[in-house]
Parts: structure tokens; C-alpha cells; sequence
């Protein structure tokens, strides 16, 4: 997702082709991306420049990863966009999601109670402080992108430590997040841009309080 929201070209090694991923891909391309075939051992090419507006539905399949971390992308954009999935998807529920983003500012419309279908219209937000009722990485990272599209801070605590991928990724992109008070703080910069080329891991989680440059798997280059 960091990839189809940098300027440029990324490439992406040891890259999952499961559903889940092949999802966010999906969706992604129905955005504006460019994204390359993904199929195992292959290195997946990212082009992208601006996400522009959905002739269609965005389908997240069966992953209610694509689904809540999606929307807090499209909490930043100015245009309206409607996300489903398969019957599966559309029993799961989003509110935990779309409370918070609506506190931000995003407009959201529900069309079957707290599930999919669901249709975001983003834009100008307002930054958040929340503690979230649950420790989900999913929460978590819906509204750090919701914090990155929408160019404002968020500060976000937890009951206990979830899951990291999100914040070491913002932290070897440049994306000034950090941790202040066992709090995990994202503040926008003046002039955004991912930091030059920049290696990313698939490791699994470490539950500490700093970040440190893993191996590495990504190669995000003319961001």
C-alpha cells in the first residue's frame, strides 16, 4: 500500500501471493497503480504517482486487511469511493474502522449496519487522538494512513502492543512517526516525500518501543 502511495517506482521482494495480498492489489490498480503480476519468487514492480478516483466498486475480496486499511487511505482523498467484498466480507464489521475516521472528518455511509458495502468520501481531516478499544495493528494502521493521505497528526494508543509492520515501514520511508509516552505518534512534515531509496523487511514484529533498519525487501526508488 506504501508503495502504490509513493511517486515513482518501487519494487517489492519476497512479496506474499496469497488472496489477501493479491486483494490489496487489485484494488490498488483500480486507483491508479500500476502494479506487475505477483506469482511466487518474483519481483513486483509498483508504479505510481496519484490515486485518482474508482470507476467502480473497489472489491477487497476476502481480506479485511484491504478493507480497513483502505479506508484509511481514502479518508484523505477528496472523492467519494465505495468499498465491498465477498458475502464473507460483507458480515465482518468496520465500525471499529470508521468511528474513529469519521472523527477525523471522513464522511462514511453505511449501507448494511457496521459492514460492507461501505462508502467513504474523504478530504480535509482534522487531526486524532484515540485510544483504541482493542490492540489491532489493522485499527492502528487504517489510521496512520488516514494521518499520511490526510496530512494531519495522529496519536494513537493501545491496551497492549499489536502488531509493528506499519510502523516500521512509516519509520524507513521517513514518515515521521515515533513514540512519545507509549504512544505512537505520527506528525505530517511541511514538505512530505519517502525517503530516497529505502529497504524494507517481512520480519515478524518486535514488541519494543524503537525501530531499527531491518533487512532488506523493498526497494522504493524515485519516491
Amino acid at each position: 500500500m506504501l508503495a502504490g502511495l509513493a511517486r515513482g517506482t518501487s519494487q517489492l521482494e519476497g512479496l506474499l501471493t496469497g488472496a489477501d495480498v493479491k486483494s490489496t492489489a487489485r484494488v490498488l490498480r483500480q486507483l491508479g497503480a500500476d502494479i506487475s503480476s505477483i506469482r511466487d519468487g518474483s519481483t513486483v514492480t509498483v508504479k505510481a504517482s496519484r490515486i485518482s478516483r474508482p470507476a467502480s466498486r473497489l472489491n477487497c475480496g476476502n481480506s479485511g486487511t484491504t478493507a480497513r486499511l483502505m479506508l484509511g487511505i481514502l479518508a484523505g482523498q477528496r472523492f467519494g469511493a465505495t468499498l465491498t467484498g465477498d458475502a464473507s466480507l460483507r458480515r465482518r464489521p468496520m465500525r471499529r474502522v470508521t468511528e474513529p475516521l469519521r472523527a477525523m472528518g471522513a464522511e462514511i455511509q453505511e449501507r448494511g449496519g457496521d459492514a460492507l458495502p461501505l462508502t467513504i468520501r474523504g478530504g480535509r481531516l482534522r487531526p486524532l487522538t484515540y485510544t483504541t478499544p482493542v490492540a489491532s495493528a489493522q485499527i492502528k494502521s487504517a489510521l496512520l494512513f488516514a494521518g499520511l493521505t490526510g496530512r494531519v497528526a495522529v496519536t494513537i494508543r493501545e491496551p497492549y502492543r499489536s502488531r509493528d509492520h506499519t510502523e516500521r515501514l512509516f519509520v524507513h520511508l521517513g514518515l515521521g512517526l515515533h513514540e512519545r509516552r507509549g504512544a505512537i505518534v505520527y506528525e505530517h512534515p511541511v514538505a512530505p516525500t519517502f525517503h530516497r531509496s529505502a529497504c524494507l523487511s517481512r520480519a515478524t514484529p518486535r514488541r519494543r518501543r524503537s525501530w531499527s533498519r531491518p533487512p532488506c525487501s523493498l526497494k522504493a526508488a524515485s519516491c
